[in-house]
């Protein structure tokens, strides 16, 4: 679950790293170090969500390991009165965020306002959960207090990806926060640890990638793709050498 807003941030990160990265990698490299979270957001959303978990320190445009990202939020439905329908809308946020976290769009867009969508791209994301072998501990949702139509309900979570909890890393911490509007969801934001520049998260996503850069400079390219970008028969390759270096990036720490 890793936000658009904490790709904005973490370019930053990346940025103050570049030098000494750049020592290490071939032009080629360095220029694409440069480049990251450069790339405008094609789906136009305020926050890409995971896992969202992940997204903008090991691709370019990528967010958040999913879990998610934010839609306009633009229904025109009126708000519900006080007390009505809160203990739907947490049983619908709750199931929302166990398929996304079991990696199932299918079943998660059963719960999703027709016309809707949580957030640009986020089958995509989901995808990309499934690249970076994201695994997701829940905590029970509640309601919180925000703006907006309907009612916006909060699902704090934990995370690891990318090999992190056999490289002794995280988990990661994060909120989903989701809008629901007569029993249906209409919009995800994602509030999670990387949005604080610097954390855990953070310095675990530039180590994945500078490594990535470092030893696998041809490859680069292609792992920075957006994953909305992708063809359909690029995927499989995308996922394997993202496992397959996350796995030879946890062997080297050892």
């Amino acid at each position: 679950m890793i936000g658009h807003d904490t790709e904005r941030r973490l370019a930053a990160v990346l940025h103050e790293h570049a030098e000494a990265a750049m020592s290490q990698t071939d032009t080629y490299a360095q220029h694409e170090l440069l480049m990251i979270g450069r790339q405008d957001d094609p789906g136009g959303g305020p926050h890409r969500l995971v896992a969202t978990a992940v997204a903008a320190a090991a691709v370019a445009a990528a967010g958040t390991v999913v879990l998610w990202s934010a839609g306009s939020g633009d229904d025109q439905s009126s708000p519900d009165p006080a007390g009505t329908g809160q203990v739907q809308a947490v049983a619908v946020a709750d199931a929302f965020v166990h398929a996304l976290a079991a990696k199932n769009p299918h079943g998660a867009s059963l719960y999703v306002a027709p016309g809707h969508e949580p957030w640009a791209g986020w089958t995509a994301s989901v995808r990309r959960d499934i690249a970076w072998e994201v695994k997701y501990d829940l905590e029970p949702c509640a309601v919180a207090n925000g703006d907006g139509p309907g009612t916006r309900v909060d699902c704090p979570y934990s995370m690891h990806l990318l090999g992190s909890a056999e490289a002794d890393a995280g988990p990661f911490a994060g909120i989903c926060k989701v809008q629901v509007v007569d029993g249906k969801v209409v919009w995800v934001e994602n509030t999670d640890a990387a949005a604080v520049d610097g954390s855990e998260l953070s310095r675990y996503l530039i180590d994945v990638r500078t490594w990535i850069a470092e030893h696998h400079p041809d490859d680069l390219a292609f792992l920075l793709a957006h994953e909305q970008d992708l063809a359909h028969d690029d995927w499989t390759r995308w996922t394997d050498l993202w496992r397959k270096y996350a796995a030879e990036y946890v062997a080297a720490q050892r």
